[in-house]
């Protein structure tokens, strides 16, 4: 890749027939506003450094065989990401989903709802109000996924 540190604003570098990991390159790209990386043979996860890109609106990566999650893209102000056909897993944050031109499809993202765990237990506390009528519910696939503890 062609240094330009600072100046760079736009790197196209699909079908390049590229392979392996993407490294942690992309610290020091300010003013990076494109990158373009799809129709090659990059393995891996996303590096950190994308994280770091806050002039990035246009990312294609499309058609590789990227792998992880795409947590590290959450913030960046995107118009245009495009992730399909790779084997990404996980789900799409939901500040990604906001993206007018968002693509996709074609990895192995989690059907089920986003859990967080916190030491691999999740409890959910239920507190009954001493004073008053308060009344709430539990939705089935909740109770039959985390233990549930009522506090009195």
């Amino acid at each position: 890749m062609t240094k330009c540190i600072f100046q760079c604003i736009y790197r196209n570098l699909n079908h390049n027939q590229l392979s392996g990991d993407i490294t942690d390159i992309f610290s020091n790209l300010p003013s990076l506003t494109t990158v373009d990386l799809s129709s090659n043979s990059l393995t891996g996860n996303l590096p950190q450094s994308f994280s770091s890109l806050p002039s990035l609106k246009t990312l294609y990566l499309q058609n590789n065989q990227l792998t992880g999650s795409i947590n590290v893209l959450a913030n960046l102000p995107l118009d245009d990401l495009n992730v399909a056909n790779n084997r990404f897993t996980g789900w799409i944050p939901d500040e990604l989903k906001k993206i007018n031109s968002l693509q996709t499809d074609g990895n192995s993202w989690s059907t089920s709802p986003a859990q967080h765990h916190h030491h691999h237990h999740l409890h959910l506390h239920i507190l009954a109000a001493a004073v008053g009528k308060a009344q709430a519910s539990i939705p089935m696939e909740v109770t039959t996924q985390v233990p549930v503890e009522a506090l009195a």
